[in-house]
């Protein structure tokens, strides 16, 4: 499990608008920043939700909509599982090390499939999403206009924050490699493939 997020990991990420974070994050092994938006946006969810601003719906009138408002939770219920998750998930993304990965390891058999701890940001960026998505619905409350206008500048943002272009396609040369010119001028045989793991993402973690 040695492929684990660390503290700079969970702020480096490849896109454009944080690509100046990355010379200050020494020691990165993976890219796991959710973003700008999504990390504020997730804590404005925290802070109302322990506010206490968000209520079941005052016009549940009747019996059916009082079952599903308790079936499906308040906000702030939501806000607070799905921060806990994240929080969890960001825990145990730091590896065997930081304490929590190791005993899921030991006491759940079948979490060792999981090989690289650091694969758990992306819980962390679903949790953080979702409390995220609670502060819009919050901010979007309102007339028309206003739900259409908060949706569409957070829309812009979100393209703005992970927008790759232009898209960062390197040279390939078009010539064959050797080894296949060498093939060629063989006789006609079968040909044995071995692949050599070089990349540090292919070796065994």
């Amino acid at each position: 499990a040695a492929a684990h997020a660390t503290m700079p990991a969970s702020q480096a990420s490849p896109t454009r608008a944080h690509v100046w974070m990355l010379a200050y994050l020494e020691g990165r092994k993976e890219v796991a920043f959710p973003g700008y938006l999504t990390t504020s946006l997730a804590a404005t969810a925290l802070v109302l939700g322990a506010r206490r601003r968000w209520r079941r719906g005052k016009d549940e009138s009747d019996a059916a909509s009082a079952m599903t408002a308790h079936a499906s939770g308040t906000p702030a219920e939501t806000v607070g599982y799905y921060a806990l998750l994240a929080g969890l998930a960001a825990w145990c993304s730091f590896g065997p090390d930081a304490g929590l990965y190791s005993v899921l390891y030991h006491a759940f058999p079948p979490f060792g499939f999981l090989r690289a701890p650091g694969r758990m940001a992306i819980v962390v960026t679903l949790g953080l999403v979702v409390c995220a998505s609670q502060a819009v619905a919050y901010l979007a409350r309102g007339g028309v206009f206003r739900r259409w206008a908060v949706t569409t500048l957070v829309v812009l943002l979100t393209v703005a924050e992970l927008a790759m272009l232009p898209l960062p396609i390197p040279d390939i040369d078009p010539r064959p490699h050797p080894v296949y010119r060498a093939l060629a001028n063989l006789p006609a045989a079968p040909v044995c493939e071995f692949p050599f793991l070089w990349n540090r993402l292919d070796f065994s973690r």
